[in-house]
């Protein structure tokens, strides 16, 4: 087995790596999601436990909900089913928890005390040399231009072919396999603020329209916006496109000031990733044809999923029926084609 990556394994241009990832139970009435989350939850610790690395930080999740908090009532409804431990707090409660948050505009607040984050970029390198000792060869700098069919074409001209070839390809996809070209590219930026916050959950804001990290791995905290179908399209492969300008680090600094009082607070440090989300948010997980199989379209929300999704497509690629039921990210699905 071959694994072709364009950089290397927890590069810092991956469509949505980046040093740590949210992991959440709240996904609102899709229940596939949460289902999802507890899976794969399971399976980051039994890598903990294989790597000897922490990859996961169980730092407590909270939804901080604005209006209705429409969402944040649907997705208490769906994690209850799960026997997930939620707590609904009234606006006092939070600002009595957790002082940082400002109480402007909060109607209620979700709270799951197991969630929290993963070490995004330390769990793909673990995965990676796990992968190598259980006999994956890693092809590191291979950039690949068109695939499908078995073969894959590479840009230094390389022809290679394969039984079956598994297209995990995120923000790449679409000009990979014109198939996916329902997989859009859209930029996103996150910063660390030159602060000090209290200890604090990790959070969303308003249906998860902002979210944050408390300080970690020596940096402030972290703030990003949500914006899985109205980000600005773009390259992930045009460095011009990777560059944090001011019109991206302005609603994170309203926002950093609003709820958490960072007026005037300095950026530390700051990036762009891509979100490569189809028009539903869902990815796709699907045989394209009996030697191509896709599992994309989850940067923005599907990092945390890699360990079950990753086995459903190694069973498609088998030729066997997944484990875990993927029949709502199937390509054939109207959403992608109406």
């Amino acid at each position: 087995m071959t694994l072709l990556e364009r950089d290397k394994p927890g590069h810092e241009r991956s469509a949505s790596g980046a040093l740590t990832r949210v992991l959440r139970f709240e996904y609102g009435d899709r229940d596939l999601y949460t289902g999802l989350t507890l899976r794969a939850l399971a399976r980051w610790q039994a890598l903990e436990r294989q790597s000897g690395e922490v990859l996961f930080v169980r730092q407590g999740m909270l939804h901080i909900a604005t209006g209705a908090g429409e969402w944040e009532l649907a997705s208490l409804r769906t994690v209850a089913a799960h026997g997930v431990v939620t707590e609904l707090l009234e606006p006092a409660e939070v600002v009595r928890r957790w002082p940082a948050f400002a109480p402007d505009g909060i109607s209620f607040a979700l709270y799951s005390p197991g969630g929290g984050y993963l070490w995004a970029r330390r769990a793909t390198l673990a995965l990676a040399r796990e992968a190598v000792s259980a006999g994956v060869r890693v092809r590191a700098g291979a950039r690949v231009v068109e695939a499908g069919g078995g073969r894959v074409e590479l840009a230094d001209g390389t022809d290679l072919r394969a039984d079956v070839v598994v297209l995990c390809t995120g923000a790449w996809s679409g000009g990979i396999d014109v198939r996916l070209r329902a997989i859009v590219p859209r930029r996103q930026a996150t910063a660390y603020f030159d602060a000090h916050v209290p200890d604090i959950p990790v959070y969303g804001d308003g249906g998860l329209d902002f979210y944050g990290f408390p300080s970690h791995d020596g940096l402030g905290p972290k703030i990003g916006w949500h914006r899985t179908v109205t980000g600005e399209v773009a390259d992930p492969a045009d460095p011009a496109a990777r560059e944090v300008t001011e019109a991206d680090l302005a609603p994170l600094r309203r926002f950093a000031a609003a709820r958490l009082g960072l007026v005037g607070a300095q950026v530390s440090m700051a990036d762009v990733c891509f979100y490569a989300m189809t028009p539903d948010e869902h990815p796709i997980v699907d045989r394209l044809d009996d030697r191509t199989v896709a599992c994309a379209g989850f940067s923005g929300h599907g990092f945390k999923f890699a360990p079950v999704v990753g086995e459903a497509a190694a069973e498609l690629a088998l030729g066997i029926e997944p484990s875990v039921d993927v029949s709502e990210l199937r390509l054939g699905r109207a959403a992608l084609h109406g």
